[in-house]
């Protein structure tokens, strides 16, 4: 019995096409995120920031530590979500290996 070209590309090359996409994706995923935040809260932006709010109070380390805390708090919840989808895509070497 022969595959016909819609079946072909469903059950043989797309899920091969997405178990060699899911690594490089999660990385620009990260990059992406990192990038973002980056350039969003920027760090001439934060030491202006955190002179602002030493002159107003002493909490300029709290907001730095808050920012930071947020940070990896959205690149693990990111690493996680992507590790979830590598595993549930990922070619199992041996038979009955999970």
């Amino acid at each position: 019995m022969c595959l016909t070209l819609p079946r072909t590309y469903r059950y043989v090359l797309l899920p091969n096409a997405y178990r060699v996409i899911v690594p490089p994706m999660i990385s620009e995923m990260l990059n992406l995120v990192k990038n973002a935040i980056a350039s969003s809260i920027g760090l001439v932006n934060m030491t202006a920031q955190a002179g602002n709010l030493l002159d107003y109070s002493a909490h300029a380390y709290e907001s730095f530590t808050a920012i930071t805390l947020a940070y990896i708090a959205i690149n693990l919840v990111i690493m996680l979500i992507m590790s979830l989808v590598e595993r549930k895509v990922r070619l199992l070497d041996n038979v009955g290996e999970k």
